[in-house]
């Protein structure tokens, strides 16, 4: 069971069928379940595929404020919950205020655990890799925005090369609407 040295914000009730998040979405808090059972699962090919239950006192939503991506996955209430909402900026000060090692080490192990996830889930439509992409690209581009200043768009002509490949995977697959279109989820 996780337990905090300070209070928890916001408490959030979840009725039984409600999202709390879905596969895609910017991450804005990471949760504590106070009761019920939340099921984790990826949308492949309009289809739910299960990945986790979220049962009381778990601690879970934090990889995706760790590395700064787009939820992996959704998540649902699978009967009426209640959550502790642990908000990102809570997190990212508590994570400046550790040691470098510490944060790298946690970058490691969400990049780490995300592969993993990756090279076991079931593998989706070409749609499905054209928005992994475009998660990738942004990702590169936020890794060089908030990167050492030699990573920066003004520094190396690699970091300047890089953004350049991005911003044109992004802007291709924005112009092709039919690519990026999301399976309805309900």
């Amino acid at each position: 069971m996780v337990t905090m040295d300070e209070p928890v914000i916001e408490i959030l009730p979840l009725a039984k069928g409600q999202f709390l998040f879905k596969q895609g979405d910017p991450a804005k808090s990471a949760y504590i379940l106070s009761s019920g059972t939340i099921g984790i699962f990826k949308e492949v090919d309009g289809k739910r595929q299960p990945i986790a239950r979220v049962k009381k006192g778990e601690f879970f939503g934090e990889m995706a404020i760790i590395d700064g991506r787009p939820r992996r996955n959704s998540a649902m209430a699978l009967e009426d919950c209640t959550l502790s909402l642990v908000s990102k900026d809570m997190i990212e000060e508590k994570l400046s205020n550790s040691d470098a090692m510490i944060r790298t080490l946690l970058h490691m192990l969400s990049n780490s655990l995300r592969m993993v996830h990756e090279a076991y889930a079931p593998k989706g439509t070409i749609g499905d890799a054209v928005r992994e992409l475009k998660e990738q690209a942004r990702y590169i581009q936020s890794q060089i925005e908030t990167g050492s200043p030699e990573r920066k768009k003004d520094g190396t002509p690699a970091a300047k090369k890089m953004t350049e490949l991005t911003d044109a995977i992004v802007k291709l697959v924005d112009s092709v609407p039919d690519l990026d279109r999301r399976t309805p989820t309900e």
